[in-house]
């Protein structure tokens, strides 16, 4: 075994790894909400000097860059967990067909040769350049902290009005423009990665599915017969779906990435310059205004795209192990003349997999539509405060509020298509179970039928499926969807206490104690919903890894039994065919 795949089936680790980095995220998200409390506290009462103010204001600086990146760190680990248990059932599924391969070829049978495609020799690449990529961004992230702290520095220091001071807010945002793109580069990397293995697992069961039960069959009539193999081993449509996801990240990251730092630092040079009317001030603010705002929306329609296309390979999988069975039963009779009953008739689990995809696929799309409306008003705000107008007060509070909904409101999005995830792998897991009820029966009745012994007619089995369902892993999804969900409420409330607090200083703060209660609230809330947010995504991923991790257990004992029928049925053709052979010398 090689140090590769010795690492890939420590799957296990980098799960709690991820899930570990994800609750530290939380613990973090949760001392940041305090520290708001201090810190708001102190800037009411007038004291921004103190130590006290100083500490507090450090305390912001480094967890908001810390949050901005490590519980997403985390996500990545999940995500490779996950990956790295789909390569371990990849090599389980390659090492059965190895198995049989040879074992057929030893019974002088010719086989289609096969070639693995692009996307079954490189997707654990593209699992290990994501998390490499999302390391960069981490190590970016040390950098941002860093300049975060000497900022403050310079700023108590007096020397916000120096060379120094502008270069080092320029590296400041440099690394915040840098660090979350490359985060989502290595998010879209770590999910083709999961989809294209998902792809060869399909690739690998369709081959087992549809050679295996021929060539049974042949060894029992004591004739070879020749395949060929099929042109399309995937639905290209599946295919092109995660490509286009892929595309659709990329283009929101690198491009944008770019242009955000550029025009960052243009923004810093003329805020230090002191020119804050000029028309290249405000075309840089519109451009920041624009891209900032809508990058990361279009960049989740990417990421949605990709997991929705990840449910429908799921039930592709499906579709290729019941076909298995079907094949299988179908070898069985052939060779038996007894007729094999369907195992089960099609779970209704299945069916409604594709609706929670396409659901949480539109409601993606239909978040990045109402931040479409997010930037217009924005950009209305703007053109008023360009031209000396006043804003009008509905604008205003819009333009705060829409986006504290957008961010959590869309991962309710992910939420449905997790669902979807979820459902599509409880179904697997079932197939799976019954397949390893049908497998040595099928093999001795076909061995059995090979030496041309009489065999009992298989029995039917009467049971419910959703009895070999693993629940509890599926509720540990339903788990992380219901607290996405909550974070969503939790946005609501934030946005009821902005929308008090603008009204409150937009009428002169006739209430002071409503809006430092409003102000400090949806402060403490914005620190708090993002590790929350972040939680919830956390447990889905590593209640998902946790599926695979039963799966690959599955593949292992389907391994053997694959490996010890087919070696049984060419074993007793070999036989039949010496005792044939000696009969007519004779």
């Amino acid at each position: 075994m090689s140090k590769m795949e010795k690492m890939i089936e420590k799957y296990d680790f980098f799960l709690l790894l991820g899930l570990a980095l994800v609750l530290i995220g939380l613990i973090v998200g949760v001392y940041r909400t305090a520290n708001q409390a201090i810190l708001s506290q102190l800037i009411f009462a007038g004291d921004t000097t103190s130590a006290s103010y100083r500490t507090a204001l450090t305390t912001e600086a480094m967890t908001l860059r810390f949050l901005e990146i490590v519980p997403l760190y985390g996500l990545g680990f999940l995500k490779l967990g996950i990956g790295f248990a789909i390569a371990t059932i990849v090599l389980n599924l390659r090492a059965t067909g190895q198995s049989a391969r040879a074992d057929f070829k030893k019974a002088g049978m010719k086989l289609p040769e096969f070639t693995p495609p692009f996307y079954g020799r490189n997707f654990v690449r593209f699992l290990v350049i994501g998390i490499l990529v999302e390391t960069v961004a981490v190590i970016i992230m040390l950098g941002w902290m860093v300049t975060g702290l000497q900022l403050i520095d310079l700023q108590f220091a007096g020397q916000t009005h120096t060379a120094t001071y502008l270069q080092t807010a320029i590296l400041d945002k440099t690394f915040g423009e840098l660090a979350e793109p490359l985060e989502g580069l290595g998010v879209a990397l770590l999910i083709g990665g999961i989809a294209f293995g998902l792809a060869t697992i399909i690739t690998n069961l369709r081959m087992q599915a549809t050679v295996m039960p021929k060539k049974l069959t042949a060894l029992a009539e004591g004739k070879d017969i020749e395949m060929k193999m099929p042109g399309l081993l995937v639905p290209k449509t599946l295919v092109w779906t995660t490509v286009l996801g892929a595309i659709i990240v990329t283009s929101g990251l690198i491009p944008l990435s770019i242009i955000r730092v550029v025009n960052a630092v243009t923004l810093e040079n003329l805020k230090f310059a002191g020119d804050t009317s000029s028309t290249a001030y405000q075309s840089a603010l519109v451009t920041e205004t624009i891209i900032g705002l809508a990058w990361e929306t279009w960049m989740f329609v990417g990421i949605a795209t990709m997991l929705c296309s990840i449910a429908f390979w799921l039930l592709t999988i499906i579709k290729w192990l019941r076909t298995q069975r079907t094949n299988l039963g179908e070898t069985v009779t052939n060779v038996t003349g007894h007729k094999v009953e369907p195992i089960e008739p099609q779970l209704r689990l299945a069916k409604l997999v594709p609706f929670f995809a396409i659901a949480g696929l539109l409601w993606m799309i239909a978040f990045f539509g109402l931040n479409i409306w997010r930037v217009v008003v924005a950009l209305d705000v703007l053109s008023a405060q360009f031209a000396g107008n006043p804003v009008p007060e509905q604008s205003f509070i819009l333009r705060a509020t829409l986006g504290q909904l957008v961010r959590p409101g869309k991962a309710n999005g992910l939420g449905l298509i997790f669902i979807g995830i979820g459902l599509a792998l409880l179904t697997i897991v079932i197939n799976l179970r019954l397949t390893a009820f049908m497998l040595p029966g099928s093999f001795m009745r076909i061995a059995s039928g090979i030496k041309g012994d009489k065999t009992d007619p298989p029995m039917a089995m009467a049971m419910d499926p959703m009895s070999l369902a693993p629940k509890k892993l599926f509720y540990g999804i339903l788990l992380g969807a219901i607290i996405i969900a909550i974070g969503t409420i939790l946005a609501l409330v934030r946005m009821a206490n902005t929308e008090i607090a603008l009204r409150q200083l937009l009428a002169g703060i006739p209430d002071l104690a409503t809006y430092q209660t409003a102000l400090q609230t949806q402060l403490m809330l914005e620190h708090f919903i993002g590790p929350w947010a972040a939680t919830g995504t956390g447990t889905i991923f590593f209640f998902i890894g946790k599926f695979f991790g039963s799966i690959v257990t599955f593949v292992k004992g389907r391994r053997q039994l694959i490996s010890e029928g087919v070696q049984t049925c060419t074993y007793y053709a070999a036989e039949k065919k010496t005792a044939g052979t000696s009969s007519a010398s004779g």
